[in-house]
Parts: C-alpha cells; structure tokens; sequence
C-alpha cells in the first residue's frame, strides 16, 4: 500500500518511490519534493536557520538522490530520515546540487551514509564548506575526506558566543540523541552491509543488536571532556 505524507497544507500526498543505486538520473519527482518539502528542522520563523541552506536551496537541481542498494526506504521513510536534523537536509541538498567528487572518500567507499554516489559541495565561504553529502548526513563531517580542518575550526569560531550562553538542557538532551541516533545508525549501515555481502552468517541480527546495546553505552566509553565537547556543538 502507499505510504502518505502531510505537506505544510496539512494535504495528504503520496511521496516519490526513491531509487537506489550510483547512476546519474536527471532530477525529477524525489529532488523536487526534497527541495520543495517545508522541513521544520531548517526554519526559525520563515528564515533559514544556516547560511548554508540558502546557498543549496539556491542551486539549480542536478540529480536524483538515489541510495544504497541495501536500503529499503520509501519515499514517506525518506523525508523522516532527512528532516530529523539540518545536517539531514543539507545532506539531501547536496546529494542533489552538489558535484560528484574525482574519487569517493573513504567512507563513501566503504558504504557509510545513506547516498550511493559521493557528493560534495565547495561553499561562497569556508564556514559554508561542507563535507560530501554521506558523511554529512548525522553531521559526521570529519570523517569525510573532503571536509576541511579549516572549515571546521571557522564553525567552531562563529558559534563562540553561542557556547558562552550555555546550551539549554534541553538542547544537552537532544544533541546527544542526535550523537547517539547518528552512530547507531552507521553501524546498523555498516552491519547490514556485512549481512548483504554475506560477510556476517551466523546470527547477524544477534550481532547487530549486541553492537548497538554496546554502543549506547557511549558516554562510559568517552571522557566527560570529550562528551562535554560534543553536547557543545
């Protein structure tokens, strides 16, 4: 049966069906509904909350954003997943205006994030330079071999006086989930992988899910400085 979405006239729609795969496809009905979709997590008021978001929203479209060969998302599981963060959408964004890197980076190669192409995207200015689309995707930028150290230490500077205020409980309790989310999710990628290769056949679900336990347990395994660091951000 087909899965419904509510658009921002609280209209019932029945998305795109995605496609997987690493070919070049002219965008259509996916990158429209993605370029077009009102995700709540982008706006404060009726303004972009990041000055990257006008920069990818202004582009022209190049591509449909297609994923793993493994995933099994709907269109309707799809627009969850990208609007759960505005490192989700900025992903999406570039998955579709950005340019195709020379050579994927490492964890492109190794399968990690949801595109099946490695996709980047070179700002009007450093602080607006993103990672590839992949490993943007849960804001893991530095793992992203395109991603500039520069541009990192430039995000960390224009949100000083941020840092100074004090994040809010709430925002401590929710950057953290993201953490979290993000981490459990590349592992269930990197598992699935293995179980689809058949690199993994004795009980792969048993091993999946002793992974994930273990990794919530993520903030016994870090320093309370390193912790700290990332609730920050």
């Amino acid at each position: 049966m087909p899965t419904f979405c509510l658009n921002s006239h609280r209209e019932n729609i029945i998305p795109p069906q995605g496609r997987q795969g690493t070919a070049e496809i002219e965008p259509a009905g996916l990158s429209d509904m993605i370029l077009s979709w009102p995700f709540t997590v982008t706006l404060e008021g009726s303004q972009s909350k990041q000055k990257a978001l006008e920069e990818l929203y202004r582009l022209p479209p190049l591509r449909e954003p297609l994923w793993r060969s493994f995933r099994r998302w709907t269109g309707a599981k799809m627009l969850e997943s990208v609007g759960a963060n505005i490192q989700n959408v900025e992903s999406a964004l570039i998955q579709i205006v950005g340019t195709q890197t020379p050579k994927p980076c490492n964890a492109c190669l190794a399968e990690i994030g949801p595109w099946g192409k490695c996709v980047f995207f070179r700002g009007s200015t450093i602080d607006i330079t993103l990672a590839c689309a992949n490993c943007r995707w849960a804001g893991n930028d530095e793992r992203c071999d395109y991603f500039n150290k520069e541009n990192m230490d430039a995000q960390k500077i224009s949100s000083n006086a941020q840092k100074k205020q004090g994040p809010s409980l709430q925002n401590i309790r929710r950057r953290y989930k993201e953490i979290l989310r993000g981490d459990i999710e590349d592992l269930r990628e990197i598992m699935d992988f293995m179980v689809n290769q058949k690199n993994v056949t004795d009980n792969p679900k048993a091993l999946i899910d002793d992974c994930v336990g273990k990794l919530h347990n993520l903030d016994k395994r870090m320093s309370n400085d390193e912790l700290a660091e990332k609730l920050m951000e």
